[in-house]
């Protein structure tokens, strides 16, 4: 592919992984098709423009895949079967999520939790200061997370919150008019 007037600058395959894209450069700008199964070269489509790398125009991985989140060294995501799979530092086993279907994912320092599709929260990871032991019930509707603690709007408008609290984190703030929410390192 990368032979003669061709300067590869970017890949990106299908979602099987059959085939691949590969953005050519040089005196001969082109993307070229290569079946991945019998390595052989299926196309050849010459640019008008230097193609400089391929992506979302080509592949969308995660398009209608549901919610991302991002810890500190680790990240996770809701499928479109709305499983949850996770990737990254795993030294607390913050990148194993659980079996189930999840609606909602959120990401800690060292933990993770899921809303399941049931309203129950699931969580895995460093549980030092319990932000891996969520609350019992089936009654959450949004999640957010912060370093070491984990808060959420409870179907009555309320929020609930647990794991570390030094700084107030994790007191929830009185009332029951609450539709979402967000935290950050030590606050909410």
């Amino acid at each position: 592919v990368g032979s003669g007037t061709r300067n590869p600058t970017g890949i990106s395959l299908t979602p099987s992984g059959n085939f691949a894209y590969v953005a050519n450069r040089g005196s001969s700008p082109s993307v070229t098709v290569v079946n991945t199964v019998t390595n052989a070269v299926a196309a050849t489509v010459t640019s008008s423009n230097v193609p400089y790398a391929l992506g979302g125009a080509i592949q969308r991985p995660l398009f209608g895949q549901g919610s991302i989140a991002t810890g500190q060294y680790h990240s996770c995501r809701v499928r479109a079967d709305q499983t949850v799979d996770c990737w990254g530092r795993n030294d607390f086993g913050q990148a194993t999520a659980p079996a189930g279907t999840f609606t909602q994912v959120v990401a800690g320092s060292a933990h993770s939790c899921g809303l399941r599709t049931n309203g129950s929260v699931s969580c895995w990871g460093n549980n030092v200061y319990g932000q891996a032991t969520p609350l019992a019930g089936t009654n959450f509707q949004r999640l957010a997370s912060g370093a070491r603690h984990v808060c959420g709007v409870r179907t009555d408008s309320s929020v609930a919150c647990w794991g570390e609290n030094d700084q107030g984190q994790a007191t929830p703030a009185a009332g029951t008019n609450f539709q979402d929410i967000a935290a950050g390192s030590s606050h909410t």
